[in-house]
């Protein structure tokens, strides 16, 4: 938007972008107490549903939550 200061004329540009991408979750899986029942824990964005897919093909599904 162009400002006057007497016969001056000042014009200012701003640029914003903004990131509407949702980051990957970080998960791991991990058997920390060998008792070969892996447990898995990570981060996403709260309120996503989460697939866990296992190597036998089953798969299990989660809400996120704040934590």
């Amino acid at each position: 938007m162009p400002m006057r200061c007497g016969s001056l004329v000042i014009s200012v540009l701003q640029y914003y972008s903004l990131d509407t991408m949702v980051a990957a979750p970080q998960i791991v899986v991990a058997d920390a107490n060998g008792d070969n029942l892996p447990e898995e824990s990570g981060k996403a964005e709260a309120g996503s549903t989460v697939t866990v897919k296992w190597p036998d093909g089953s798969s299990i599904q989660g809400l996120t939550d704040i934590n």
